[in-house]
């Protein structure tokens, strides 16, 4: 249902990354997608956190809404899953735990992503952050089957939405 575009913001001169609403609905559907993407792009702006794309912008242009974020270098994890195959547990983990943080900091909003999966994970080379709480760049395991002991309790415990 969107398109995203390398761009530079000639305001400030920096590479941004802009999602835009395409079109394919009827015309009742297309209203209400507008609004809701519209909507949900403010609410994902108010997140700020390390794993978390940063949302610059938001708005409409010449009909098409469009979302204007921070532009991260790297690959999916739906990518690099079927390239690679899966995943060593130590990697698994550190992905997960870096995920995992990113949704924490929305959660603590009440934010729920809603569409959390690989093709939405972006895997960086450095510090910078990821879409919707992706992760950096790691090493492959050395072993496909080793296990560090504190991987469960890093994604156990991840908060969970709500009041406190």
């Amino acid at each position: 249902m969107g398109c995203v575009y390398k761009a530079l913001d000639p305001v400030i001169g920096r590479t941004v990354a802009i999602k835009t609403l395409t079109a394919g609905l009827a015309e009742e559907e297309l209203a209400e997608f507008k609004r809701r993407f519209l909507r949900e792009a403010r609410t994902a702006g108010r997140v700020s956190h390390p794993n978390v794309v940063t949302i610059y912008d938001v708005g409409e242009s010449e009909g098409t809404p469009f979302i204007a974020m921070e532009y991260v270098e790297g690959r999916t994890l739906r990518a690099i899953l079927d390239a690679e195959g899966p995943l060593g547990a130590e990697v698994a983990c550190r992905i997960a735990t870096q995920v995992a943080a990113g949704l924490a900091a929305a959660h603590k909003l009440f934010i729920v992503h809603r569409d959390v999966k690989p093709a939405n994970i972006m895997i960086t080379a450095g510090a910078a952050p990821a879409d919707a709480g992706g992760a950096r760049e790691p090493a492959r395991a050395a072993a496909a089957d080793a296990r560090p002991p504190d991987c469960a309790a890093r994604v156990a415990d991840f908060p969970r939405p709500g009041p406190r």
